[in-house]
């Protein structure tokens, strides 16, 4: 990364000479662990480092940010602080410096009170600089889904989003960004955007970093930087009982998410289809049994796990009768998680609204469902009461263990599109089905499962999650293929990553093949 600090440094050089630079970066080795919750700087006597000079005086008046942790060792043995003196020192060797590490756990509230307070002592002619990779340890086409809700955050400074995007250090970016803004710093230069995928060689790399470079400024840019989209992500079937449970009462109640927490972190809608109801009291169940019940502790898991919307459109939801889906909605509501659909009809009460977006939660499962005739009617008030939102249907439906759909799905799907449908949604075969084009809109038939405890097949401990970024005329969809082992999802890796694409592609139409084997779909939706 270092011609992406280069070019920042080139820029800002361009635009002034700042007489003090405040440079704030993660608190990497965790020294918060011995000086707590503070912000951790140098030493008070210390006067310079690596030949830059300390502002002891506004070191000593930053006293009044919070309580300071004085080390150092810790702001010396921390790259993210180190890597950057030697430019400071190149292009600002006059200015002086104050560097602080932000610990994991500093709080917002905390965060932008510091910022003011900086902001109260600093000269005009100050500079914060945040040192801070972007998305980490996951693949490129994962690292570049989360760095499009990032990017929005930062560039906008939505303040309630902060605290969920997929960076080393959301504290850091917020002090840059909020400090820019309390300066009327709000233009803004793109200097570049890259993946350490970039430098690679031409290696597929399973675990990559991601740079965002941008320079925040009171004179108007030329730069253009495109609108950063709105992020959804789906995944399949979750089932917190059975096998599953006797896991999380083993292995604790994160177990199932411990491979895909970042993953999960960094988008702005989490989709899941929750199998079975939460209820204050559960009932045992034996791993023969088909009906399923969790308690009000599982649902803790989907808020660690960012899942913040479920369907209850499904053929589980009633698993505990009508009281059971009562007490779920109740205990969903307590922790913050959004549902939509229902198990049994298909009324426009039960669908979910936000930013553009409408979700129709449908159980095709039962005889006593919807009928065809109904649920189109159903998409077609939906689209006509929200024209100008972005419709999907997320819909429980088909044959268990099928790796195709039949003709009747293909049916019910080209007419919901035909209804204004923008995107469909398929889960309950437990197995990942086909992808097909109708009318430029896209159908998931199945996404197969994503924490079950179906370890009868290969293809049952597989599954597809679906990225959504939603542009205004058109929308991309990456592919992210998906193992189960023993109930713990996991990102496959590059080769098993191509292998179930090309699967995947050879029973999808043809026009798909490209697309799904790069793992990004794009569609027009104007």
């Amino acid at each position: 990364a270092k011609s992406i600090i280069e070019k920042f440094f080139n820029e800002l050089s361009k635009e002034n000479y700042p007489q003090e630079i405040v440079l704030v970066g993660p608190d990497h080795f965790n020294a918060a662990a011995v000086y707590g919750d503070k912000l951790i700087t140098v030493n008070a006597s210390t006067t310079n480092l690596e030949n830059l000079a300390i502002d002891n005086g506004l070191l000593n008046t930053s006293g009044g940010i919070s309580n300071l942790a004085f080390s150092d060792y810790a702001i010396k043995n921390d790259h993210g602080i180190m890597n950057i003196l030697p430019f400071i020192k190149q292009y600002f060797p006059n200015t002086k410096i104050i560097p602080f590490l932000i610990p994991a756990n500093f709080s917002l509230d905390k965060t932008k009170n510091a910022v003011e307070n900086l902001n109260k002592i600093l000269p005009d002619n100050s500079f914060i600089l945040a040192s801070v990779d972007w998305s980490h340890y996951l693949p490129k086409n994962v690292a570049d889904f989360h760095d499009e809700k990032s990017i929005r955050v930062f560039l906008n400074f939505e303040e309630e989003n902060f605290s969920n995007i997929e960076v080393d250090c959301p504290q850091c970016l917020y002090i840059s960004r909020y400090f820019a803004k309390l300066r009327n710093a709000d233009n803004y230069t793109k200097i570049d955007h890259k993946n350490s995928q970039d430098f690679s060689n031409g290696e597929i790399l399973d675990s990559t970093t991601s740079y965002f470079s941008v320079l925040f400024s009171k004179q108007k840019t030329i730069s253009e930087i495109s609108k950063y989209p709105k992020t959804v992500l789906f995944l399949g079937d979750v089932m917190l009982d059975r096998a599953v449970k006797r896991l999380l009462d083993k292995n604790g109640l994160l177990y199932p998410i411990e491979n895909m927490r970042n993953f999960l972190t960094g988008t702005d809608i989490v989709v899941g289809n929750l199998e079975g109801p939460a209820v204050a009291n559960p009932t045992y169940t034996p791993d023969t049994s088909m009906r399923f019940n969790f308690g009000p502790e599982a649902l803790d898991l989907l808020h660690y796990a960012k899942i913040n919307l479920v369907s209850l459109a499904n053929n589980h939801t009633l698993d505990k009768d009508k009281d059971g889906l009562i007490q779920t909605k109740e205990l969903l509501s307590k922790k913050n998680i959004n549902y939509f659909g229902d198990p049994i009809s298909c009324d426009e009460e039960n669908i979910y609204k936000a930013d553009g977006i409408v979700l129709v939660g449908l159980n095709k499962t039962f005889p006593i469902n919807c009928t065809q005739e109904q649920i189109v009617k159903l998409v077609k008030n939906v689209k006509r009461e929200n024209s100008s939102d972005f419709v999907i249907v997320f819909i429980h439906w088909g044959e268990e263990y099928k790796p195709t759909s039949n003709a009747t799905q293909k049916e019910l799907a080209h007419l919901m599109i035909d209804g204004g449908a923008d995107l469909v949604i398929g889960s309950h075969p437990h197995v990942v089905e086909e992808i097909e084009q109708y009318k430029g809109k896209l159908i998931f038939y199945s996404l197969g499962n994503f924490i079950f405890d179906q370890y009868f097949s290969k293809e049952t401990q597989e599954g597809l999650a679906v990225g959504l970024e939603l542009y205004d005329n058109k929308a991309l969809i990456r592919l992210f293929p998906l193992g189960i082992n023993k109930s713990q999802p996991y990102l496959f890796d590059n080769m098993k990553r191509i292998k179930f694409l090309e699967n995947l592609s050879l029973k999808s139409p043809t026009i798909l093949k490209n697309q799904i084997l790069n793992g990004m779909i794009v569609v027009d939706t104007f």
